[in-house]
């Protein structure tokens, strides 16, 4: 299985210009936690999630509106959609994030998740696993003999 059997197709980007309060209202209309954070061009160049923006690590108030840029992460880790998805997810967990952005071409074409790892885990559980559920009532397993 590859990153791109499991990734998220739709990304939603911003760039280093956005505003923290738009990039918290994407986040929350959309119901997501990460945003891939691009330049003019669509090349990725930071990534900013919900705790990068979360009122605690702002600092200091200002009078200008803080912006991505000032709370994004560079020196991001990315995935090709080629890559295997076993080895993405074990660099997820060494790494200790929660999300890798997927890039090709240097544009970012989709992000994965530990959700979208979870689930690709259990669509292939269920595709392995047809054990017959057992039926309500009946004991899970046979009475000894006596």
């Amino acid at each position: 299985m590859h990153v791109r059997d499991a990734m998220t197709r739709r990304v939603t980007t911003v760039t280093r210009s956005t505003s923290v309060t738009a990039a918290l209202r994407l986040l929350y209309i959309q119901g997501i936690r990460h945003l891939p954070v691009v330049d003019d061009h669509g090349a990725l160049i930071g990534i900013v999630s919900d705790r990068d923006l979360s009122p605690p690590t702002r600092g200091t108030p200002s009078l200008r509106e803080p912006t991505v840029g000032t709370v994004m992460t560079t020196g991001v880790r990315w995935a090709r959609p080629g890559d295997d998805l076993i080895a993405a997810t074990r660099q997820m967990l060494a790494w200790r994030i929660s999300a890798l952005p997927v890039v090709e071409r240097e544009q970012v074409v989709g992000i994965l998740t530990t959700t979208d790892c979870l689930r690709a885990m259990l669509d292939r559980a269920d595709e392995t696993s047809r054990v017959e559920p057992e039926q309500p009532g009946e004991p899970s397993v046979a009475p000894a003999d006596t």
